[in-house]
């Protein structure tokens, strides 16, 4: 690979300009209350790390907020979509078939 080879600042350098050119903002709040229709474009658009380390950091966060059990799950609903079959199976497996 071109960057192994190269002197480490240039590397970094190149990695760091690469990584500028891929990142977005994220969505913006606005009066037009359109903030659901720019998540969704501003999620179908963003390169799957950086949309990955907004999730996880907002999940982290919106943990500890004080929440309606609706949203919660709303927000469990779309995670559980995610999963392939197998993964469900292993996930209620674990919880023990959703008893207690």
């Amino acid at each position: 690979m071109a960057l192994a080879s190269a002197h480490e600042d240039d590397a970094d350098a190149i990695v760091a300009a690469w990584v500028a050119d891929r990142l977005t903002i994220g969505p913006q709040p606005d009066a037009f209350q359109t903030l659901g229709s720019d998540a969704k474009w501003w999620a179908e658009t963003a390169p799957k790390a950086e949309l990955q380390a907004y999730v996880k950091e907002g999940m982290k966060t919106l943990g500890a907020a004080a929440l309606g059990q609706s949203m919660r799950k709303q927000l469990l609903v779309e995670l559980w979509k995610g999963l392939s079959q197998q993964d469900r199976a292993a996930f209620i497996a674990k919880v023990g078939g959703g008893r207690g």
